[in-house]
């Protein structure tokens, strides 16, 4: 009950940190380079939706519910290609390993889904938190 307790405190400490950042960067402009690129402001657009998607998955972990995880896992995954294809904010030159951490992060996002589909909660639940692992590492690096 109390390692529950935790991992629920956890992540809803994540999901909040996440949901706090993606809104106080909504509608920010970031550089003449990004403006230009409709993948990128596409994101942009979906930044505070990933966080209500990520609050989904964690509340279905909790309860037990796979097919929910399934459900949003893919809402997520139905952006990362366009995620793949766009520019970072920063550290521009460096675009292999921004294409590198996104292909990591999608593919953390589709093991949460697999392993969900087949009941392992437990299994989907840590792959998923390498997936929030996985963002938070990409913003450091990419983001203002």
């Amino acid at each position: 009950m109390k390692k529950s307790i935790l991992i629920a405190l956890t992540m809803l400490t994540v999901a909040l940190f996440v949901n706090g950042t993606a809104i106080s960067s909504e509608g920010d402009k970031h550089g003449k380079g990004h403006a230009g690129n409709a993948k990128m402001q596409k994101l942009h657009g979906m930044m505070p939706t990933y966080a209500v998607i990520q609050a989904k998955i964690n509340g279905a972990l909790e309860k037990g519910d796979s097919s929910a995880v399934v459900a949003e896992a893919g809402k997520i995954l139905a952006t990362t290609a366009d995620l793949k294809r766009a520019k970072p904010h920063k550290n521009r030159k460096q675009l292999k390993l921004f294409r590198e951490m996104a292909t990591d992060f999608e593919k953390e996002v589709k093991t949460t889904a697999e392993l969900a589909g087949k009941g392992d909660l437990t299994g989907a639940r840590a792959a998923f938190v390498k997936a929030g692992e996985k963002c938070d590492e990409c913003h450091a690096k990419f983001r203002e």
